[in-house]
């Protein structure tokens, strides 16, 4: 979890849009097998399942997934304290952005199929819950996490060169 509102956002961002971006992909190769256009998602359902992912994530699954972590294991109880909740958190997260994420991917793309829709879920949700999880927990929250602290290490090197241009600036300035 990262410590401030923009950096979480962007966290946020980047672990919506590869989670949408990789379900999608599993999902046309589940349909249509592996073939080399498997991994070319479609751009206009990937511009409206992004923010919807992304809210979902952060208004909805975020609150409800530390307090379902904090009832199943407690802080007190767990190796690391605080730091050891990190785990059934991340895991809360993922499974309660899969039951709403599959619940949306089957009222938008299963028409097709002339099952009932209660039907249709379950069967989203057990092929996608696995993949789901194993994605996130180790591809897309730990590429996420390495960006963002590329992007926090870029940002100090900036403020120190700025910082340095000053104190070479001053100098100059008095002797003047």
């Amino acid at each position: 979890m990262q410590k401030t509102i923009s950096k979480n956002t962007v966290f946020c961002l980047l672990v919506g849009a590869m989670m949408v971006y990789a379900m999608q992909a599993f999902n046309q190769i589940l349909a249509t097998g592996l073939r080399p256009d498997s991994f070319a998602v479609p751009v206009v359902q990937f511009i409206w399942l992004v923010p919807l992912a992304i809210a979902v994530q952060m208004f909805v699954a975020r609150r409800l997934a530390r307090k379902i972590a904090f009832a199943v294991s407690k802080p007190r109880l767990c190796a690391k304290g605080a730091a050891g909740m990190r785990l059934p958190i991340r895991i809360a997260t993922a499974c309660l952005m899969c039951l709403v994420m599959a619940l949306i991917g089957t009222l938008a793309f299963a028409r097709d199929n002339p099952d009932p829709l209660w039907l249709k879920y379950l069967r989203t949700l057990a092929t996608n819950l696995p993949m789901a999880l194993a994605f996130q927990l180790l591809v897309a929250e730990p590429v996420a996490r390495a960006a963002a602290r590329l992007v926090e290490r870029c940002e100090a090197n900036i403020r120190r060169q700025d910082a340095r241009r000053e104190t070479d600036k001053i100098p100059s300035e008095k002797g003047r």
